[in-house]
Order: structure tokens, then C-alpha cells, then sequence
């Protein structure tokens, strides 16, 4: 595909020996940085500088804007990085760098059927190594120019030292000369264990049982290193002597390496055991099923970039369903029981800044210099404050639903789903550097309490079509990620450091979210095959109940589409209108609207009944148009990619 250099290779297998059902499959993608349109990356960090001491205020609000994230994360933080990655490049001027994606992935599994229902078990693995195309270093000290706020935060790095003027900031940040450019990246592992299946009992009370268990483990590594390194250990040795030898002995490669990240790895764990039971206890006239869910897992996060302390959840799930028919109606019934305890801990540092220790007799003036100043900038207490916290949730839903013609029918649904505060949303207290952000969590979070309301009618009748949805969801206790203002800033700089870093809390407030679904269509004979033509459109306003817009909420979208099938082509075109954002919340700046057009060619080539090759060209992004996602944290330094023309080739045999 042209939009990077790589591609992606898939093998799968299914057979069936013995009378067990025997599935492997083997997938290896290899994709370079992906290209965006000319003029899509945005480079603020002169303007900062040239900026700092008259618009700080500006500086700020641009920079809430620039560190937002496309949630990268987390459990992340992963899933829309795929979508980025499936189309990269490695064109320096359009470019975007360390957009770079790599994954290796393998499944076995082994099943077996009967009358009396079947049994299975799998294993997966994945690997995947990316570059992370925004970190928030990289910004670190445009945030209003608080350049003593930062260095507090990165002594370790000499970053505090009083020869390094801004300037240094910006090259060791940005690709310095002395160094070379830093590539920021990240490997993960996944592994799981799996066991499914189900047994019919066929007895008066239950009729089947199905059931899973899955374990797995999953570990984020993150980390720094220079590229071409190496290479350029002689440029750094020239380097220091423009900053004094006294500043830059071996220690500044050390503390370099150790205080950043360059050296150390931030590695962030999951493992987690779940277990699952559905009872289906249904009758001629009532279907009914009972379900219990059990999850135990255990997140940490260790490395120089940790930004929150280890935490375990335990979480229990009771759940019912019935259906039924009363009259014309059909009624659907849900309710859910969560019970769900969570510990975890905060950190609160001591500071004993160096002017406290000049009078200690093991720090004399001689020992100020700043081969020590890295490591010994602060001698950092953690005091450590424990929380264990227990939720019981319970949540209730209903449906009805009726035909109220051949071609009309309508469901009308109402619930009330309370939730409990994730770990990251309770014990966050660190520096998120991937958002940019110095996040903070609040134990003291309540559960969201979430009122619904869905309407849904569906049309289909001689060849049309059509789809309109309508919702509304009014939350209390809604909770977000919002960031500080400027005021606020000025406030916590006094009380703590972040590291140059926007403060960004964790709060709740009442909110009321509405929107609407549509889509109409029609099909139709042309020629030997079936023309489809189809309009979308969505729309959601999300506002607090004292007034504002929730952050980060995605702008209206229209879609146009046609398909056009003939035996074994099948030709796709998505014309995607996406509007300007501009009900924007506290410190979030308007999102440019965009287009985008994709195409899809696929035609099958059938050898026989157990072979068969696919063949398919695409274009992502024809118009190559320069586009942000709203919803992301960093809209601005990550776009979304530009044209992408590409070759796909399937062969099956069964």
C-alpha cells in the first residue's frame, strides 16, 4: 500500500482429524511511518517559544489541544493505533515519525463436538512493536514556559541545569543535533489461555450450560532510544564541551538515560483470570437465562514513567434475561448485579529541595556542582495512602418491540446501568506522558447512574431501506478527564510539580447526552448484478447539566455510499463528510471538518469448491485530505493518514 512501506502477511488452517476440530492461524504485519497530507503536522514548539512571555494564555489552550490523546492506552490505549498503522509511510517531509507498526500474532485451538454439546481450548499469542508517534516530553516545556516547573520534574536528566538555556530544552526534546532523533516506542505481549464450551442436560430445569474460562497476561513496554546512537557518541562528546565539562561528564549520559526513560522502561501489566456460566433455563413459553461472571485482575505499572501504583480488582456478575411474546408485543427483560471490590494505593512525595541541605556536612559547596544535581536535585520521601473500596451496582433494562406492518417495525427501550469507577479513574497520580498530561484520579468518585432511553424504527420494502435511531442518556456522576485552565495551573505550580505538564482531573458531573441515527437506501437490478445506494448520518450533543460541553465528543458525519455486486466482483465507494466540531468543552479548541473518500475492488476467482483467491485494490483517503479525529488527545500531532492506494490477496482452501 502506498501510504507506508510494508505489508501484511495471513495464514489459517482448519481441518479436522480424529473427529477434532483442529484452527491455526499465523499473521505477520511489517508497516513503515505512514504519510500524511502536506501541511497535516503541525510544529507549535517555535511559535511557543517566540510566544511564551506575552501569550500564555494562548500557549495553554493550544497545548490542551496538542496533548490530547487518541487513547492509546490501555487496554487501551491500542485498538484505534491499529487503524492508523494499517496505513503508513516513511516520507520525511509528510510524514508522520514513529508511526511505524510491527505485530506478530499466532492461535491454536482444538475443539470437539457432540450431541452433548462440544468442549474446546486455545492458545494465542501477539507481539507487537510500534512507534508511539506523540509523547508528552516532547512538549514539556511549552506549557506557558515554565521552564523552573519542568526542571524541577527532570533533574535526573540535567535538564535543571543553569547552563541549559531553552534552547537545550528544545534539542534534547526535538531531535537535538548533539544526540540524534529519538524514536519513542512501544512492544507489547499477549498471551491467553482459553476454554470454552457447552453441555446439554436436557432436564426439566436447565436445559444447557455454557461456559469459559480465559486467562491471560498482557505487558506494555515502553521506551526511548536515539537513533543512530551509536553513531553519534562522538557528536555528543563535542557537544558537551559547548556546555562546560564540569556539566556534561559521564554522569550526563547516565542521568540522560536513567531519568527520561531513554535507559529505563515503563512496562505496564495486566493478568487477569475470568470465569463465565450461562444457565438457559427456558421454557415453550418464556426463554430465560441465568449468567454468573468472575474476574480477578491485576494491573501494574513500573518504570520512570509509572503514573500509577499497582491495583486489583475482584469483580462478581449476576445476570438474568427473559423474553417473551404478549400479544402483539415482544418483551425483553435484563437485570445485572455487580459486585466489585478494587484496591489500590496513592503516593504522596516529601520534597527536600537542595537549598534545604546546604548547611548538611555531606553536601558542602564543593558537592553543589552538577555532576550531583541530577541525582540529588530532590531527595523524594513516598509516603504510600491505601485504598480498598467496594461497589454493588445493579442494573436494569426492558425492550418492546412490535411489527407494526410487513415492511415497519419499531423497539423502544429503557434502562437504568450504573457503573463503578475504573482503577486508572480512582488511584491515577502521575505523569501519563503518552497524553501529555500530569493525570490525577479522586478515590472519592461515585458510581455513574445512567438513564436511557432508545427508539428504533427499521423500513424494508421493495428494495428500500431505512434506519432511524433516537437516544438519550441522562448520566449523574458522569465522569471525565478535564484539564486544568490557566489559573489553575499558576495555582498547582505553586503546590507541586508536574514536569511542565498539563494537570488533568478525573471529575463528575450530571450530564445529558442526545443523538440520533439515520440511514435510507435502495437497491436495485443493473446490468447482471445489484446496485446499492445509501445516505447516513449521525449526530450527538453532549452537555452538563450547569452548562458547557462534555470534552472530546465526536462531531456529526454524513456518509454516502454505493456497492455495486456481480457474481464475484464486488466494487465499494464511501464518500464521508465530517463536520467541524465546534460545541467544544473547557479548554478544547474547534476541530476542523473533513472529507474522506474510500474505494473497494474485490474480485474472487472460484478453482473449485474448496479453493478460492480474492483479489482486492483499495484507496483510503483519496482526496488526500488533511484530517483530525476530535475525540483524540493529540488530534494535532497524530492525524489521521493520508492516501492510501493498496493490493490485497486472499487464497483459501478448504
Amino acid at each position: 500500500q502506498s501510504v507506508n512501506d510494508g505489508d501484511s502477511r495471513y495464514v489459517s488452517l482448519k481441518t479436522n482429524f480424529g473427529g477434532f476440530n483442529i484452527t491455526g492461524a499465523y499473521k505477520n504485519v511489517e508497516l513503515g511511518n505512514y504519510e500524511v497530507p502536506e501541511g497535516a503536522i503541525e510544529h507549535h514548539e517555535e511559535e511557543h517559544h517566540d510566544e511564551e512571555e506575552h501569550h500564555d494564555e494562548e500557549e495553554h489552550h493550544d497545548e490542551e489541544e496538542h496533548h490530547d490523546e487518541e487513547e492509546h492506552h490501555d487496554e487501551e490505549e491500542h485498538h484505534d493505533e491499529e487503524e492508523h498503522h494499517d496505513e503508513e509511510e516513511h516520507h520525511d517531509e509528510s510524514g508522520l515519525a514513529n508511526s511505524d507498526y510491527m505485530n506478530s500474532s499466532r492461535r491454536f485451538g482444538i475443539s470437539k463436538t457432540g450431541d452433548w454439546g462440544y468442549i474446546g481450548v486455545s492458545q494465542s499469542n501477539s507481539r507487537s512493536t510500534y512507534g508511539i508517534p506523540f509523547h508528552g516530553d516532547d512538549h514539556g516545556d511549552e506549557h506557558g514556559g515554565h521552564d523552573d516547573h519542568m526542571d524541577e520534574d527532570h533533574g535526573d536528566e540535567d535538564h535543571g541545569d543553569e547552563d541549559h538555556g531553552d534552547e537545550d530544552h528544545g534539542d534534547e526534546h526535538g531531535g537535538h543535533e548533539g544526540h540524534g532523533e529519538e524514536r519513542i516506542f512501544a512492544v507489547t505481549t499477549s498471551d491467553a489461555y482459553n476454554l470454552r464450551g457447552s453441555f446439554n442436560l436436557a432436564s426439566n430445569l436447565v436445559n444447557s450450560v455454557d461456559y469459559f474460562y480465559r486467562k491471560s497476561d498482557y505487558i506494555l513496554t515502553e521506551g526511548h532510544e536515539e537513533m543512530g546512537h551509536d553513531e553519534d557518541h562522538a557528536d555528543e562528546d563535542h557537544a558537551d564541551e559547548d556546555h562546560s565539562d564540569e556539566d556534561h561528564g559521564d554522569e550526563h549520559h547516565e542521568d540522560e538515560h536513567d531519568g527520561h526513560g531513554h535507559g529505563e522502561s515503563t512496562v505496564f501489566s495486566s493478568e487477569s483470570d475470568e470465569f463465565g456460566a450461562t444457565f438457559d433455563l427456558s421454557t415453550d413459553a418464556l426463554a430465560q437465562k441465568v449468567a454468573v461472571n468472575v474476574l480477578s485482575e491485576e494491573v501494574s505499572i513500573i518504570g520512570s514513567e509509572a503514573f500509577m501504583n499497582p491495583s486489583e480488582s475482584d469483580e462478581v456478575t449476576l445476570g438474568y434475561y427473559a423474553s417473551t411474546e404478549i400479544g402483539q408485543f415482544t418483551v425483553d427483560f435484563g437485570a445485572r448485579f455487580d459486585f466489585i471490590d478494587r484496591e489500590g494505593s496513592l503516593s504522596h512525595e516529601e520534597e527536600h529541595h537542595d537549598d534545604e541541605d546546604h548547611g548538611d556536612e555531606d553536601h558542602g559547596d564543593e558537592d553543589h556542582g552538577d555532576e550531583d544535581h541530577g541525582d540529588e536535585h530532590h531527595d523524594e520521601e513516598h509516603e504510600m495512602e491505601y485504598y480498598s473500596r467496594s461497589d454493588n451496582n445493579t442494573s436494569l433494562s426492558m425492550s418492546l418491540s412490535n411489527e407494526i406492518t410487513d415492511s415497519l417495525s419499531f423497539t423502544l427501550g429503557i434502562s437504568n446501568v450504573e457503573r463503578t469507577p475504573s482503577s486508572i479513574e480512582l488511584f491515577m497520580n502521575g505523569a501519563h506522558m503518552a497524553t501529555g498530561r500530569y493525570e490525577v484520579g479522586d478515590v472519592n468518585l461515585k458510581s455513574e447512574t445512567s438513564r436511557n432511553i432508545d427508539l428504533n424504527f427499521i423500513y424494508e420494502r421493495d428494495g428500500y431501506f431505512g434506519n432511524l435511531s433516537f437516544f438519550r442518556n441522562d448520566v449523574d456522576n458522569y465522569i471525565y478527564l478535564q484539564d486544568e485552565t490557566e489559573e489553575e495551573h499558576e495555582e498547582h505550580e505553586d503546590e507541586h510539580d508536574h514536569g511542565g505538564l498539563i494537570r488533568a482531573d478525573y471529575l463528575q458531573g450530571d450530564a445529558l447526552l442526545e443523538g440520533y441515527e439515520l440511514e435510507i437506501g435502495r437497491s436495485f437490478a443493473l446490468g447482471s448484478g445489484e446496485l446499492e445506494l445509501s445516505f447516513a448520518r449521525d449526530a450527538l450533543k453532549a452537555e452538563f447539566a450547569s452548562g458547557g460541553y462534555l470534552p472530546r465528543i465526536t462531531p456529526p458525519r454524513n456518509i454516502f455510499a454505493a456497492r455495486y455486486t456481480q457474481d464475484t466482483l464486488d466494487l465499494k465507494m464511501s464518500f464521508k463528510d465530517v463536520e467541524s466540531q465546534k460545541d467544544t468543552g473547557v479548554g478544547e479548541m474547534v476541530t476542523d471538518g473533513y472529507q474522506m473518500l474510500n474505494l473497494n475492488m474485490t474480485k474472487s476467482f472460484v478453482f473449485s469448491d474448496t479453493e478460492r483467491l480474492s483479489v482486492s485494490v483499495f484507496a483510503k483517503n483519496l482526496l488526500d485530505e488533511i484530517a483530525r479525529n476530535h475525540a483524540s488527545f493529540v488530534k494535532d500531532e497524530v492525524p489521521l493518514p493520508g492516501r492510501n492506494i493498496g493490493l490485497r490477496v486472499n487464497f483459501q482452501y478448504n
